[in-house]
């Protein structure tokens, strides 16, 4: 009886290779530019054709088709309006081994790549889209938001978009309405893990600059989404739950926090015992506030503001009413409204 000849390991392929087959060093280098693997020590090239970073194998793979099938480009994304599937030609004025291009063929390539941009857009609605998917980066930029909120808010601009509400509205207000509308999902439930991980709260005031738009017609465009647009109704409660339970309500003191540390980073004078006194007992002024529904139509960062003041004063803390005002981004008058309700509607005792 004949012995079975023992399988041999698949042999490593030069592009995965960790030592350099020539002088068997770990010392390699991959050049992104050429495509090539190196040795640093003694100059060979190992390999010419080294993966590029970003493409990933197909996940799917069906009955007689090759194990490793690449994929030709970067995973599909929402924020571009064809979703990233589309070929962009390059600005580089050169082949890809170095040598220069030709006045004639550097002249053919734009030519291509203008009709190639035009090609991409075709239509009002994918138009449209465009634009608003491009408002839509650089406002998630601007308030440095983690890409799954891009992607939701991209998402949601599309579905608006083709079921007509942006019809009689700025794009920039409909895109500062979605914005809020996904920062303030409630963590409660929530399917999306990557919700949870990151705190997303952010002002209305701050997503209207950072988009561009009027934060009262932004307010105005955000009631309609929750309240008078069954069909956007209709598509959020079949992907994220129903909108009523899932949009949670702004605690203040997130925004009496957030003040307090940015007063407190140039009033060196003031120690951290006396940030300490001011947060707890501007935390119990916020809970009465609550409790005797103070914050119902009311921006949170003015209710935070005033439980701030009102704080100071009860612990003997020496911070005006203009500094308080400056680093909520608020008006004085604003405060001494808030000051005077809290002070009447929770029996609070102090000067103003």
């Amino acid at each position: 009886m004949s012995a079975v000849p023992a399988q041999k390991a698949p042999a490593e392929t030069a592009a995965e290779a960790k030592n350099c087959p020539e002088c068997n060093g770990n010392n390699l280098y991959d050049d992104k530019d050429s495509g090539e693997r190196l040795c640093k020590d003694c100059g060979l090239i190992i390999s010419e054709h080294i993966p590029a970073e970003g493409f990933k194998g197909e996940a799917r793979r069906f009955p007689g088709e090759d194990a490793d099938k690449i994929r030709t480009g970067p995973h599909s994304t929402f924020t571009i309006h064809d979703k990233g599937l589309s070929t962009i030609v390059g600005r580089s004025n050169e082949y890809s081994r170095g040598k220069m291009l030709t006045r004639e063929k550097m002249t053919e390539i734009y030519n291509l790549k203008k009709w190639q941009q035009k090609s991409r857009v075709q239509g009002s609605y994918e138009r449209s889209l465009a634009v608003g998917l491009s408002k839509i980066n650089k406002a998630g930029e601007r308030l440095n938001l983690p890409q799954i909120i891009r992607e939701d808010v991209s998402l949601a601009f599309s579905v608006a978009l083709k079921v007509g509400i942006l019809q009689g509205r700025s794009a920039d207000s409909l895109i500062g309405a979605l914005y809020y509308l996904f920062c303030h999902l409630s963590e409660e439930g929530n399917e999306l893990k990557a919700y949870q991980s990151c705190k997303t709260t952010r002002r209305e005031r701050e997503i209207a600059k950072a988009v561009g738009a009027k934060w009262k017609l932004m307010r105005i465009t955000y009631k309609y989404l929750r309240d008078e647009s069954p069909d956007f109704a209709e598509w959020f409660g079949k992907r994220y739950g129903e909108m009523s339970k899932r949009v949670k309500i702004t605690d203040s003191k997130l925004y009496l926090n957030r003040v307090v540390d940015k007063i407190f980073a140039d009033k060196t004078y003031l120690s951290q015992m006396d940030k300490t006194k001011v947060e707890r007992m501007g935390s119990k002024v916020l809970d009465g506030a609550k409790q005797a529904r103070l914050g119902q139509g009311r921006d949170p960062m003015s209710i935070a503001a005033a439980a701030l003041y009102i704080s100071c004063k009860l612990t003997d803390t020496h911070i005006i009413q203009e500094d308080i005002a400056e680093k909520a981004d608020i008006t004085e008058v604003t405060i001494r409204n808030r000051y005077k309700e809290m002070k009447e509607r929770l029996f609070i005792e102090c000067p103003l």
